[in-house]
């Protein structure tokens, strides 16, 4: 009985493979990363081939915050940071690992992503680099534990 229970959460984590689905944040789940939790895996060679709605982060708000630093943390330990302005994300988005390593970097304007997200391995090391242009990726690059970038995705 326990095995089925790990092999289904298991299959959830994993198959959550496109790189804009993001933690859930007090409550908070985009609506692609539930999507992608019902799909199955696939081989991806082209940035075209991320169907659209998994491409591009919604615009997210946050009703009665007040504008400044903005610290929040999700049931699986990470930790968001950012600057929050007039509710909305602004100037960046860091994420960390429970151990206080940083998981991920994302530029941001006024709660749109623009320029390069970077994400990292527990362990600090370099993983996976994406290219925002008005909150969609249009370049995506992954890397291997060397931190030699194993496939890019245009």
């Amino acid at each position: 009985m326990k095995k089925w229970l790990i092999i289904p959460a298991v299959l959830s984590l994993s198959s959550c493979t496109y790189l804009t689905c993001l933690d859930n944040f007090d409550g908070a789940v985009l609506p692609q990363c539930q999507k992608q939790q019902q799909q199955q895996p696939q081989e991806i060679t082209s940035i075209d081939q991320v169907p659209e709605e998994n491409r591009r982060i919604p615009k997210f708000k946050i009703e009665g915050e007040k504008d400044g630093p903005y610290i929040t943390k999700a049931g699986n330990g990470r930790t968001l940071k950012t600057i929050l302005k007039n509710g909305y994300f602004d100037q960046y988005v860091d994420i960390y690992h429970p151990n206080g390593k940083l998981h991920s970097h994302t530029p941001v304007k006024m709660g749109v992503p623009e320029g390069w997200s970077t994400g990292y391995t527990e362990q600090g090391k370099l993983r996976t680099k994406a290219l925002y242009e008005k909150g969609r990726i249009i370049r995506a690059q992954l890397y291997n534990e060397k931190g030699e970038m194993i496939k890019e995705l245009k």
